[in-house]
């Protein structure tokens, strides 16, 4: 377990480096999140079947506090790296809808075979297009209220 968390943690070291190679900044930010995740998929391509396999041991009951952790350090980093600094409810709520976000891209990306990972490309943003929706859906509430 511990060389699948070191495994897991180099990933992300390996996104904070890449994502320093792009101006995020200039970006409007469904497009920093959508990057962030792109890249640490890209990242994890050569080793797609060790993934595989450490979500598998990640998955088992007695590891759900280390998966969790794991996540948890995922999505605080992409949300780091892309220049969030809310410090109120929005920082819960961005890491928890980003990890469904995450979750369910990575488990699609694991089994995508399409040429260049179109349609994981073209799932991750359905599923931030979701998220957006839910934004203006508590936009719209907040403007009645």
């Amino acid at each position: 377990m511990d060389a699948a968390e070191a495994l897991l943690r180099s990933y992300n070291d390996s996104l904070v480096n890449t994502l320093h190679g792009y101006h995020l900044e200039t970006m409007k930010i469904r497009t920093r999140i959508a990057t962030a995740v792109r890249l640490k998929l890209e990242i994890m391509e050569p080793d797609r079947e060790g993934v595989r396999k450490v979500l598998a041991l990640m998955a088992l009951p007695f590891n759900c506090t280390k998966s969790l952790r794991h996540l948890y350090e995922t999505v605080d980093t992409i949300w780091h790296e892309v220049g969030d600094t809310s410090t109120d409810f929005n920082f819960y709520t961005k890491r928890l809808l980003l990890a469904g976000v995450y979750s369910s891209t990575l488990l699609y990306w694991l089994d995508d075979k399409s040429p260049g990972h179109e349609n994981t490309w073209a799932f991750l943003d359905r599923r931030i297009e979701n998220v957006m929706q839910i934004e203006k859906a508590k936009a719209f509430i907040k403007s009645r209220l």
